[in-house]
């Protein structure tokens, strides 16, 4: 790894206008709860923001790129840290019912499941730094 050269932060306020699932896979409550941390606080990883975000920008895990890339026994790490998402007040969280669908579009044998969400209207915020070290590609101006 090549010298840093500069680093830019950033302070990302959101706000849902859109029902948000975001879980493990597992729960007590549904069969997938929504993630809360040791104080029972729901929140979003920084790893499942930086997913979205490398799939919104197209970037694969195998080719190079901001998001960093591994392929085999070469790779390299993300140039992009991201924090996790703490909301502002207590989200609302709901539950909904969901139904696997078969490829014909029809229900599932037994296919019946409950999911919890985070209601809209909550804000919050999350954390980026960018690093940028000689020799690498300058990616600040995707950011």
């Amino acid at each position: 790894m090549g010298k840093i050269i500069s680093r830019i932060y950033y302070e990302i306020n959101v706000k849902l206008v859109s029902p948000l699932s975001v879980s493990s896979g597992l729960g007590e409550n549904t069969d997938s709860d929504v993630l809360l941390d040791g104080n029972g606080k729901a929140f979003v990883p920084g790893s499942s923001l930086a997913g979205a975000m490398r799939r919104y920008a197209e970037q694969k895990k195998e080719d190079p790129g901001l998001f960093g890339y591994s392929k085999k026994q070469d790779g390299r790490m993300s140039s992009l840290w991201i924090s996790d998402l703490i909301f502002d007040t207590d989200p609302v969280i709901t539950d909904r019912d969901n139904v696997k669908l078969t490829d014909e579009r029809i229900a599932a044998p037994g296919a019946k499941f409950n999911t919890e969400i985070i209601e809209t209207g909550v804000a919050g915020q999350f954390h980026m730094e960018y690093i940028r070290r000689e020799g690498e590609i300058d990616y600040s101006n995707l950011i």
